[in-house]
């Protein structure tokens, strides 16, 4: 059956999925739904916990979706997922100046790291200007972004825009992935 209530029975055949979303006091009831005017899924709260609209109301959810639901919606979450790995792709092409712990880096120029040293980056530190007023360091933006960079052997400071990145950080793609 589909989402029903004290005055109307909807969305037939078109129920999909359902879940609770449990707050401190109160539970939240949701069912992702396929919207077949926006050829599109979609999730709607259908009860709650907080007010006279749970279950034991009269509220009720049960997934019935029929079988050309179910292939739309496979169809419509693949095109999805292949969106989502394109946003990925956008945000890491943005953040590619930008330098994390954890990423390994490679030295391009320079003149006292020796180009070609590749190592994994252990931390980062921005660096102000140091005649600048203790005023001028809270609004001022940093002069340079240092790294320390450790090859296992030996460990330098590195200047950021001397880089580039061999391989990013696993826990960085895993935040980007799991953002997008």
């Amino acid at each position: 059956m589909p989402i029903i209530t004290p005055k109307a029975t909807t969305h037939h055949g078109l129920v999909i999925s359902e879940r609770e979303c449990n707050m401190h006091d109160d539970s939240d009831f949701y069912a992702t739904i396929w919207n077949t005017d926006e050829g599109c899924a979609e999730e709607i709260m259908w009860g709650t916990t907080r007010g006279a609209m749970g279950p034991m109301y009269g509220y009720n959810c049960q997934v019935d979706a029929e079988p050309w639901v179910l292939d739309a919606y496979a169809r419509w979450k693949a095109r999805d997922d292949v969106r989502h790995a394109g946003l990925v792709a956008i945000r890491l092409a943005d953040l590619n100046w930008l330098r994390y712990a954890g990423d390994v880096v490679k030295v391009v120029r320079g003149r006292k790291c020796p180009k070609g040293y590749t190592g994994e980056v252990v931390s980062v530190r921005e660096v102000y200007n140091p005649y600048a007023s203790a005023w001028a360091h809270r609004y001022s933006r940093p002069v340079k972004t240092m790294l320390l960079v450790s090859d296992g052997t030996s460990t330098r400071n590195v200047e950021s825009d001397y880089t580039e990145v061999v391989q990013r950080s696993p826990a960085l793609m895993q935040q980007l992935f799991d953002a997008a």
